[in-house]
């Protein structure tokens, strides 16, 4: 009994031939890292604090110039391509902003675009559409220095993509434990808070010794006192008063209150990173604790924060 099939081989052949055809136009497009790198930010503690003091310069580079990264699309048909970057979650989870820079050239060697630092997110950005046969991407990176970054090793992944062809490399980043006290006033040298009770706040100053309460400042040139610190554990602050009115009285130091205690002596504790520089102490912060003892006359103290790492 013989058996026949008179369409079979037809199908299959059709089969094949679509098969192929989606297999060419899926190869049309594809990219290529070109020079595959995993640039490093590897800063020293005085790299990251000069770029946070640093007005319109407040950027680090890649520590590892060496690792450089360059990307090319292949577009075989010329056909219409769309090329986007996005950056995946940092690992662990950072507040660090990164941003790009890429210079876009053709097979000919023209430039046929620019994106001037970019910041990459974890939402796509479109950086090329069109039709070039071939174009490369010359790629630079930075990152923001704010301030809210936390000391720490951290990685993540930047992805490129052309249609579902894409291609990945890892960035790196090694933030230091940073601490810094920046004190702000109103003149450049030496800062002053004043509590003068002698003539025209008199009454105030009877006031407080019959109601035992506190004296605010009279006049300030501090605007305030602030607290950067990197480290997850927190910073903290001890606070020294030394007399340099040389009029000798007794407990004196401690006349002078910092959030309604004695001010000498006190540390401010915080036990997390802050977010970029933070206040810790402002004027009104600031207050004289009076009895009707003190000696007549003008008191001076000078207020020192000794800054340390919590461990």
């Amino acid at each position: 009994m013989t058996m026949t099939f008179p369409n079979l081989s037809t199908r299959i052949i059709v089969i094949l031939v679509f098969l192929a055809g989606f297999l060419s136009f899926g190869q049309a497009q594809r990219l290529v890292l070109t020079a595959r790198g995993s640039p490093t930010f590897n800063p020293s503690v005085q790299e990251y604090t000069n770029a946070l003091l640093c007005n319109l310069c407040n950027y680090l580079a890649p520590t590892r110039f060496n690792d450089k990264i360059t990307l090319r699309l292949e577009n075989k048909n010329a056909q219409a391509a769309t090329v986007q970057v996005r950056r995946a979650a940092y690992s662990p989870s950072a507040e660090l902003e990164l941003e790009a820079r890429y210079v876009l050239t053709n097979a000919a060697g023209t430039v046929v675009g620019v994106k001037e630092w970019l910041p990459l997110s974890q939402l796509p950005e479109t950086l090329y559409s069109g039709r070039d046969r071939d174009v490369d991407f010359a790629i630079e990176y930075r990152l923001h220095v704010t301030g809210r970054e936390r000391a720490g090793s951290y990685e993540t992944s930047i992805i490129y993509n052309v249609g579902t062809d894409s291609v990945s490399h890892k960035l790196r980043f090694n933030i230091p434990s940073a601490s810094m006290l920046r004190v702000t006033g109103q003149t450049s040298n030496t800062v002053t808070v004043s509590f003068d009770y002698l003539t025209v706040n008199a009454v105030a100053y009877v006031r407080a010794v019959e109601k035992r309460t506190l004296l605010p400042f009279t006049s300030s040139q501090l605007n305030q006192v602030e607290l950067l610190c990197t480290n997850p554990g927190g910073c903290s602050v001890n606070v020294q008063l030394f007399d340099t009115s040389m009029i000798p009285s007794s407990n004196v130091l401690n006349r002078v209150y910092l959030f309604g205690k004695v001010a000498n002596g006190q540390r401010l504790q915080r036990t997390t990173a802050t977010n970029g520089f933070e206040i810790i102490v402002r004027p009104e912060d600031l207050t004289l604790f009076v009895d009707g003892k003190e000696d007549p006359g003008e008191f001076r103290f000078a207020m020192q924060y000794q800054l340390s790492v919590n461990r």
